[in-house]
């Protein structure tokens, strides 16, 4: 008997859903898993540190870090990312443990946050973006917020070259303030802040020659010097050792140039992963075990990759606890935002739960 021509795909629709449910069903079970049993968790953090605008709200002051670490001593259990690695490693994830991560390697990391995790003896890893070590100049993100929403005066019709093509950008009067604007805000945006997004979008998955020709034309129009600004450069290579030499504190790589690895080849994953690990390894005198994906972005090249160089950890920006079955190279984090300790409590029950 000839089959009904919808017949194979009317198998594939009912084989998607009978996955979907099978997926949706292991979700709710792991859900009612984690009110009974909190796994553990790891956040992310960037800067602790007040800026005058943070566009993408990175930064956590240190009175609401200190906070933090407060709610995180009462109500779970600090680990540091080898303890849940050890115990990973054994077949099980410890219950309400809670692991603190920083990435990029911003100075404030040393100067602001370690007093903090000393007074309360709570440890951290920070991931390290080796090109930005002892570097007179800012992340590219941070330069990009300084002269687009800086009070440097750039021309009513904006022309770029961005990746080999001429973008145009009618930026008319706008000198609004931008103290108080991010990202996520609800409302239209103005001129300045559409220029900010576009460009971060466009520059993000450039190579970093690339996204400093199109820095190095708006600090021409700017006259904005290239040197960063003191509170925005990462640490040299005498504080990364100072740093290493603190039993709280684990250092671990972020790539060489802290590029999105979605966008490189398997070979220029496997010299931006192995490259920032040798150079780390280098400056500090110890083994690098840990490893953050830039932005969180990472495929299965990523993954070979930190296998291939005996990472025992590696992050990403998927916001879900740990458990068991967890890989180990594509662990989850929850991003930390300035949230006072009864909010960010209430975030950390969130986050328990899943």
């Amino acid at each position: 008997m000839k089959k009904h021509p919808l017949g194979s795909a009317s198998t594939t629709f009912f084989r998607h859903q009978a996955g979907r449910a099978r997926r949706f069903a292991g979700k709710i079970r792991r859900k009612t898993q984690f009110v009974l049993v909190p796994p553990p968790i790891i956040l992310c953090y960037h800067r602790i540190f007040d800026p005058e605008i943070d566009p993408h709200l990175l930064s956590v002051s240190a009175n609401h870090f200190r906070q933090h670490l407060e709610v995180i001593k009462r109500i779970a259990q600090p680990l540091s990312l080898d303890q849940l690695s050890d115990a990973m490693e054994r077949g099980n994830v410890p219950r309400c443990g809670v692991i603190i991560t920083f990435d990029d390697g911003y100075l404030d990391n040393a100067e602001n946050a370690l007093p903090i995790l000393r007074d309360a003896k709570v440890p951290a890893t920070i991931y390290i973006a080796t090109s930005y070590v002892g570097v007179d100049r800012e992340f590219w993100w941070d330069d990009l917020e300084r002269l687009t929403l800086g009070p440097g005066k750039l021309p009513k019709i904006l022309r770029l070259q961005v990746n080999g093509r001429t973008r145009e950008w009618d930026l008319d009067s706008d000198s609004a303030d931008h103290s108080d604007w991010n990202v996520l805000a609800t409302g239209d945006r103005n001129a300045r802040q559409r220029l900010f997004c576009d460009l971060h979008a466009a520059l993000r998955p450039l190579a970093e020659p690339l996204q400093q020709d199109v820095l190095d034309q708006l600090r021409q129009l700017t006259g904005t010097k290239p040197e960063a600004r003191p509170s925005y450069r990462c640490m040299t290579a005498s504080e990364l050792e100072t740093l290493a030499a603190d039993s709280l504190t684990t250092l671990g790589a972020h790539t060489i140039s802290h590029c999105d690895l979605d966008y490189r080849t398997h070979a220029d994953q496997q010299t931006e992963i192995a490259g920032s690990k040798e150079q780390l390894e280098k400056i500090i005198g110890r083994p690098v075990e840990h490893f953050s994906y830039p932005y969180g972005s990472f495929n299965e090249h990523s993954v070979a990759v930190c296998a291939q160089n005996t990472f025992r950890s590696a992050v990403t920006c998927i916001d879900e606890p740990v458990h068991r079955r967890s890989h180990r190279h594509r662990l989850p984090r929850f991003l930390v935002r300035n949230w006072n300790g009864a909010d960010f409590e209430r975030q950390l029950k969130r986050f328990f739960r899943g």
